[in-house]
Parts: C-alpha cells; structure tokens; sequence
C-alpha cells in the first residue's frame, strides 16, 4: 500500500515541461498549432488548460473557444520561436554536465594527502 502511494507522488518530467510550456504560451499569449490524431489541427491561443484539457480560443474574444482533449492530441507547433529554454543553451545535456564536473573533480589536486 506504501509503495502505491509513493509511485502516485512521482512527478513525471514530461508532465512539467508540458505544464511549463503550455504556461508560457498562456502568458504571452503565444498562437499555436494544434495537430489531433484524426489530422484535424486547430489554430489559436490557449486560454486555459488543466491536466485532461485545452481550451484554445482565436485572437479575438468573439470566437467561440474550443476544448481540445490532450490525450486526443498528436503534436503542438508554436508559430514563432519560444525562448523557453534560452537559460539552459549552451549548458549541454545532464550527463555532459556530469562528466564536466567528474574531470574537474580528477584534475583538481587533492588536499590532505
């Protein structure tokens, strides 16, 4: 019974970076293209989204919004280039990271000995 509450309180990453990115175009009010797996693709900005659903509206408010199903969705293109993870360029991945700080940890000389 512990071991099945503890898997419910793993965060998956992928959920955050959704989260994160959907959170960014809500801000900045960033127009997006959504793709359905039907093929059908709807174009708008998001107005609010929760962990099931989309709701995509036009630019102006006079267009009636639409609530789009994440688990329906097969892919989401902004329009423009989002500076999303501009902190993060030129750092490298996790393990490039890691095996920065490993070599520098190596070639530093060791106190004590």
């Amino acid at each position: 019974m512990e071991e099945l509450c503890r898997q419910s309180e793993r965060i998956d990453r992928s959920i955050v970076e959704q989260n994160r990115f959907l959170d960014h175009c809500l801000a900045h009010r960033k127009q997006l293209t959504i793709f359905l797996e039907s093929g059908v693709q709807f174009i708008g900005i998001v107005r609010e989204h929760d962990r099931k659903s989309i709701l995509l509206s036009g630019r102006s408010r006079n267009k009636e919004p639409r609530m789009i199903h994440k688990s329906s969705v097969a892919y989401i293109k902004a329009d423009e280039n989002l500076e999303l993870f501009l902190p993060y360029r030129g750092l490298g991945t996790a393990l490039q990271r890691r095996r920065r700080r490993r070599l520098i940890r190596l070639r530093s000389p060791r106190k004590g000995v």
